[in-house]
């Protein structure tokens, strides 16, 4: 479609990037076990791209349509219950920690029972909220699968701690920080920040006890601006950073680009055990920072190698590694 458009000399924009910016936000949807090496692109979302394309000659300021996001909304009631975590929280946790969930699809089910977990996994497929990415011990392997999707899974868990009283941040707070960690390098006090409201809040607690758990947190929280794609571990491959705080190609100016380890020691373990995963973090964060997706997506940026240590809720060390070091073995 869009090489007949372009043929006719109604689109001007060049073809194969516009599928390099669509693809991550619009496509991986698969709805049969029996096509699971064939994906196709959400047809609403590819419309709506490529609408701005052909009226205004360039893609959208935002990519996802406000109007995605309103159906979206419609499952939040679903999530809690009268101010409380309903019993599907868990559900878009484990989501948000692993990129995936696993169950059986329901062909059908009655409303009282809506918020049965595994019909609830089946009304997130249905909504187009997860795809289907296989099958494993006789359960239908479910994942997030675009971009789009997974910034909403991410609404969905800062909105339910925050209309349960659990856990909030300012969002300007927390915008002003994140614009000064990727124009000024000044990375430090946005986890400073973090670090004060667990503090504060201790109702989030119970929530983040755990390596899985305090990633799911981070990676929720730290997406809410617009100035980083944040792609998690899940989604890039086994072996690589925790997290890559991908500059937003929309964006250009931004100076700064960043590979961050999060480690992870219980309240239990000895305090020596802080250097020692901090050693571990700079030894990985030297090996992915040549990573061919980071040279690729980086822009003018340039790349930040940081550490984040937690002891179960609270963050005890911060740390940046220099590109320019040696890996001591």
């Amino acid at each position: 479609m869009l090489e007949y458009y372009r043929d006719q000399g109604v689109l001007t924009m060049d073809v194969e990037e516009m599928i390099r910016d669509m693809k991550p936000w619009y496509d991986n949807y698969c709805f049969a076990e029996e096509c699971l090496n064939e994906s196709m692109y959400n047809s609403d979302m590819t419309l709506y791209y490529v609408n701005s394309c052909l009226k205004l000659g360039k893609k959208p300021e935002e990519m996802v349509d406000t109007n995605i996001r309103t159906d979206y909304n419609k499952l939040r009631h679903l999530i809690r219950i009268d101010h409380e975590l309903g019993a599907n929280f868990s559900v878009i946790r484990e989501i948000v920690e692993n990129g995936r969930t696993s169950g059986t699809i329901s062909s059908a089910f009655s409303v009282e029972k809506m918020v049965d977990r595994n019909n609830f996994k089946s009304l997130l497929y249905y909504f187009g909220l997860l795809s289907i990415r296989g099958v494993e011990r006789g359960q239908t392997v479910l994942t997030i699968p675009n971009n789009t999707v997974r910034e909403q899974f991410y609404t969905y868990l800062t909105e339910a701690y925050n209309q349960a009283d659990i856990f909030s941040l300012d969002f300007s707070d927390l915008a002003d920080l994140m614009t000064g960690m990727a124009y000024d390098a000044a990375w430090q006090p946005l986890f400073a920040y973090i670090a004060a409201e667990l503090e504060k809040q201790s109702r989030i607690r119970e929530f983040i006890d755990g390596e899985a758990h305090v990633k799911g947190f981070l990676l929720a929280y730290l997406n809410m601006t617009n100035l980083y794609q944040l792609m998690p571990e899940y989604e890039l491959g086994k072996g690589y950073a925790d997290f890559y705080f991908r500059p937003n190609p929309q964006m250009p100016d931004i100076r700064y680009a960043y590979l961050m380890e999060v480690k992870y020691l219980k309240r239990d373990e000895p305090e020596s055990r802080i250097t020692t995963l901090k050693e571990e973090a700079r030894k990985q964060l030297l090996k992915y920072a040549s990573d061919e997706i980071v040279m690729q997506t980086i822009g003018g940026a340039q790349l930040k190698l940081i550490t984040i240590v937690f002891r179960g809720w609270e963050i005890v060390g911060m740390e940046e590694t220099k590109i320019s070091e040696k890996v001591m073995d």
